[in-house]
């Protein structure tokens, strides 16, 4: 079998998005955005577009049938001809016979949250990185410790980090160290 391509099928991407006012979650409430996010995405993946063969895909079929043993070779000519059964037992034979007869659609991406943006900054202090990029290794600075921006109590007599703070940068800091190791 040589596929020589004819046709081809158009793609689109679509964005789905929710929101809420948002909230802490040691106080849950009812409405809540990421819930009816996967919401929608289960009946998006539940979802079934109709079967839609045209002359290149009838073609296609017709001439597979031709290289397959029975009983595939026969359910490949009647999903040829149309027979809505036939259609669906080679959709669920074969995820490229699927996709041939009909309109696909896949999540392909997640994303959520609205709490650590992530931003590029020029620190306004000197650290060792200076160094290290003079000498041509690229550097990053990552804080890791969150904090409200409007106290910054940096090197002051009164400089403090929150317990929970303390412990959040812990972690934060841990599991980035670990990820970057591997």
């Amino acid at each position: 079998m040589n596929l020589i391509q004819v046709g081809e099928k158009h793609s689109a991407t679509y964005r789905l998005e929710v929101k809420n006012p948002g909230g802490h979650s040691s106080l849950p409430v009812k409405e809540n955005a990421i819930y009816r996010l996967a919401d929608a995405l289960h009946r998006l993946a539940a979802y079934e577009f109709e079967f839609q063969l045209n002359d290149v895909t009838r073609s296609y079929l017709e001439t597979l049938a031709g290289l397959e043993s029975e009983p595939t070779a026969s359910q490949l000519r009647r999903a040829a001809g149309g027979d809505p059964a036939a259609m669906r037992a080679a959709a669920e034979a074969s995820p490229t016979w699927n996709a041939v007869m009909r309109t696909t659609c896949v999540a392909t991406g997640l994303d959520g949250g609205h709490a650590v943006v992530t931003l590029p900054y020029m620190v306004m202090g000197g650290t060792d990185g200076r160094l290290l990029r003079q000498a041509g290794i690229p550097t990053y600075g990552v804080q890791g410790i969150f904090f409200d921006v409007a106290d910054i109590r940096f090197h002051g007599r009164d400089e403090r980090l929150g317990v929970r703070e303390f412990y959040e940068g812990q972690e934060f800091l841990y599991r980035l160290v670990k990820d970057l190791a591997r």
